[in-house]
């Protein structure tokens, strides 16, 4: 299903919602390692006092035998230290997967969208008003597009060429001073041409319209981690 497809939602309009997604990192690795150790641990008092009560049996039958209690407890010795390697070689492989894992993942943008300064952008194919394209915006987690820096402004214009395309400025009369769609002051620091109470723009610069206007639109929103 298409981005513009998604319009059927519009009757129940959500709230925007700008989403970031932290990074988990594995951080129950210590528990596997102390339970190993615990375990070798164990296993070594169990075989000393394995060998003690053997030793003291075959003392008691008058058993003679090689076999002897000091290599006894040396055979247990081997089997912990055995285990403490396996115990290490666990915990290592545990460290690097949280080394890998505890980096941040590569954001994307949604399909169809384009990248641009931490941003990403959609731009419509398709003409509505003012308030159908703010829906649609809100519709699928973004905004009428909002910006905060020439770059910004330049790439917007360049790719919406010589279609007027709908933005994230308004007004309520042409008295009125302009405001993006979170409220905040436009603070005029690009020009918008006309007596509308809706902001367009296209490749010459930015202009006004009235908001019943079919128009294009762009929407933008924070880059999305997957």
């Amino acid at each position: 299903m298409s981005v513009e497809a998604s319009s059927g939602l519009f009757q129940n309009s959500l709230e925007s919602d700008q989403r970031t997604h932290p990074v988990k990192l594995f951080t129950t690795f210590p528990s596997k390692i102390i339970a190993c150790w615990h375990f070798s641990v164990l296993v070594a008092f169990i075989g000393v006092l394995f060998s003690v009560t053997l030793r003291s049996k075959m003392n008691w039958l008058s058993i003679t035998s090689k076999v002897t209690t000091t290599r006894i407890v040396c055979g247990f010795i081997i089997v912990f230290l055995t285990l403490t390697a396996v115990s290490r070689s666990v915990f290592f492989q545990e460290r690097d997967k949280e080394h890998v894992f505890g980096f941040p993942v590569c954001a994307v943008c949604p399909e169809t969208w384009l990248e641009f300064s931490g941003k990403c952008y959609y731009f419509s194919e398709y003409a509505r008003n003012w308030t159908f394209s703010q829906a649609f915006c809100t519709a699928v987690e973004a905004r009428l597009a909002q910006f905060e820096t020439w770059k910004e402004l330049d790439f917007l214009k360049r790719y919406a060429g010589a279609s007027d395309h709908w933005i994230g400025v308004s007004r309520e009369s042409s008295i009125d001073n302009w405001e993006w769609t979170d409220g905040t002051d436009h603070n005029s620091w690009f020009i918008i041409k006309g007596d509308g109470e809706c902001a367009c723009l296209n490749d010459k610069g930015v202009s006004s319209a009235r908001s019943e206007t079919k128009k294009k639109w762009i929407c933008n929103k924070l880059l999305d981690y997957p």
